[in-house]
């Protein structure tokens, strides 16, 4: 494709009068290094008709940005956070497949997005409910012993990370179950060394040591697991609708109860899916197995794990996600409520924005794209109100 078309491909995709195809080819050349310096050229040309700064970006992040995303003289920032930031926030505000808005044709800036009260700070922090209904919170701050029960000691490590020290051959064994809260993730070593890493909102209940003929954890919410292999012993995660058995292997599962199904991401290894009224069926890495709710029916298919996974890297990484998919992400994230004023905006949003955002800037990214949001108090905590 010569350079004059990539020019003519460019202005019809954000002029809003491309087909789908011509999306897709669009993406195709964005993704295509040796179109580098068109697009960098294109992205200056956009970047002069943009419009000023939202309340939440300065002119200086907005203008690292662009040099952010064409790798052309990168303008000296305070910090590295912001060039992290500003570089994703180029790529999703003014590339953002599925929207296409030309900015220049909006000439005054997108509305601000108004916030009352900003409470929630995600990060790394849990509860571990002991078997005898203690609670114990958990974040980066506390090292050493937590607690002395059968079977094993449990113990906060430097990393902030939860473990077990023990001997599998004590008999009787307590069950523990680690909780994150909405805006939380932490991760936890079990006693037979396999990892658990709890996205928000999620918990994981295990027993103090495996000491059986196999092992057992119930999970809710998302976690993705790393598991120690033992074909003498193998290990078995149930959700309520499905169990996974599996031997050694890394995967994901999504069970958030507000999702339409269950998602089993299989990264590395072999798994094997039982869902509550099904057949078993064999998941190969990459592939991705769907229980839907509520018929329970399994679908499996190849997906991009990246995406699947980018949670744990730091991410929200979307790939023309609707505005219910987004909001899902960031409302357990930041631990708001979301309510929709009047019709549900039908664009779709591609891109990535870090999770270590204030949701202010995270929103300010959406807006970029045509998305409208205002972010309320009502005493009980923030709620975001979507527009048209």
């Amino acid at each position: 494709m010569s350079q004059e078309q990539v020019r003519d491909l460019w202005n019809k995709v954000y002029a809003g009068g491309a087909s789908e195809a011509e999306k897709q080819a669009l993406e195709q050349v964005l993704a295509d290094d040796s179109y580098q310096d068109v697009i960098a050229q294109l992205l200056e040309e956009t970047y002069v008709t943009m419009p000023p700064a939202g309340a939440f970006f300065t002119e200086q992040e907005k203008t690292v940005m662009i040099h952010a995303a064409t790798g052309r003289k990168v303008l000296p920032l305070k910090t590295r956070h912001i060039r992290r930031w500003a570089s994703a926030a180029i790529i999703t505000g003014v590339i953002a497949a599925g929207s296409y808005y030309l900015l220049r044709q909006h000439p005054s800036h997108p509305a601000p997005v108004a916030v009352q009260h900003q409470e929630t700070t995600p990060g790394n922090k849990a509860v571990l409910t002991l078997a005898n209904g203690q609670h114990i919170t958990l974040d980066n701050t506390g090292t050493g012993e937590l607690a002395r029960q059968p079977g094993a000691t449990v113990i906060q490590t430097d990393s902030g990370s939860i473990a077990y020290k023990g001997t599998a051959a004590q008999a009787a064994v307590s069950f523990n179950t680690l909780t994150t809260p909405r805006g939380g993730q932490f991760k936890l070593l079990l006693p037979d060394g396999s990892a658990a890493w709890l996205n928000a909102a999620s918990s994981i209940t295990y027993p103090t040591a495996f000491n059986s003929k196999e092992r057992r954890v119930e999970i809710t919410g998302e976690v993705y697991l790393e598991v120690a292999r033992n074909e003498r012993q193998p290990f078995f995660v149930t959700t309520g609708q499905q169990e996974i058995a599996v031997l050694g292997t890394s995967f994901n599962v999504n069970a958030y109860t507000d999702e339409a199904s269950i998602n089993t991401t299989l990264l590395d290894g072999a798994i094997s899916i039982t869902p509550a009224n099904g057949q078993t069926t064999l998941l190969r890495p990459g592939q991705q197995a769907s229980v839907h709710r509520p018929n329970g029916q399994l679908k499996v298919q190849p997906v991009n794990t990246a995406l699947v996974m980018a949670w744990k890297n730091g991410l929200f990484s979307f790939e023309r996600a609707n505005i219910q998919t987004v909001m899902r992400q960031l409302s357990r994230w930041y631990n708001v409520a979301v309510v929709y004023e009047g019709s549900i905006p039908t664009q779709t949003f591609s891109g990535d924005i870090y999770r270590d955002l204030p949701l202010p800037k995270a929103l300010e990214m959406l807006a970029f794209v045509g998305f409208h949001f205002e972010v309320k108090n009502n005493g009980n905590g923030n709620t975001i109100i979507v527009r048209p």
